[in-house]
C-alpha cells in the first residue's frame, strides 16, 4: 500500500506492515455500519491524501465503488492499528463470507480449524446459498498420525461450532 511506511524505530513487529505515510490519513471501518472504529479493532482499512489515485480512467461507477463522497479510498483490505500507529492487514472483503446477517472471514475459521489437533491445513471459502447468501465450506488435510476413520466431518463441524457463535 503506498501510503505505508515502515515504522520509525525501523523495529520487526510481527504482522506489521507499517504506519501511515506522513500527509496521509488512515482510518478502520466497521463494514457494516461504515462507522469509524478505534484501535485494536478489525474493519476495512480507508486512506486519503496527496499520494492517492484519481480514479479508474473512463469508469465513474468503479471509482465511485472504491472512492466515497469525502474522499476516503476503500482498500478492500481488512486490519487493524495498534495504540502505536502501526498497521496490520488481516484478510480481504472480497474474501469475506456473508452467512444470514453475519460476516465472517475465512482466515479466522481457518485458525479456529487448525487448533483441532487431527487437523493439518485448512482452508475455508464461501459457496453461494439462496437462503443465507453463503455459507462456509472447509477443505481440510488431517494430520499424518490421523486415521480418517478417526474423525468424521460432523466431527469437524461441532468442533468448529463449539468455539464459534455461528449455528447452521
Amino acid at each position: 500500500m503506498f501510503s505505508i511506511i515502515n515504522p520509525p524505530s525501523n523495529t520487526y513487529i510481527p504482522g506489521c506492515v507499517g504506519q501511515v505515510s506522513p500527509g496521509m490519513e488512515l482510518k478502520i471501518i466497521d463494514i457494516q455500519t461504515k462507522k469509524s472504529l478505534p484501535a485494536n479493532q478489525t474493519g476495512e482499512i480507508c486512506v486519503r491524501g496527496p499520494m492517492m489515485f484519481k480514479g479508474y480512467l473512463n469508469n465513474p461507477e468503479a471509482t465511485a465503488n472504491t472512492i466515497d463522497s469525502d474522499d476516503w479510498l476503500h482498500s478492500g483490505d481488512v486490519g487493524h492499528y495498534n495504540e502505536d500507529g502501526n498497521l496490520f492487514i488481516t484478510d480481504r472483503i472480497k474474501e469475506m463470507i456473508k452467512y444470514r446477517m453475519y460476516t465472517l472471514f475465512p482466515v479466522e475459521v481457518e485458525a479456529c480449524l487448525l487448533e483441532h489437533e487431527a487437523i493439518a491445513e485448512a482452508v475455508v471459502v464461501g459457496v453461494k446459498h439462496k437462503r443465507d447468501g453463503e455459507w462456509p465450506r472447509a477443505y481440510v488435510k488431517l494430520k499424518d498420525n490421523q486415521e480418517v476413520k478417526n474423525i468424521s466431518p460432523e466431527d469437524i463441524e461441532k468442533y468448529v461450532a463449539g468455539k464459534t457463535t455461528i449455528r447452521k
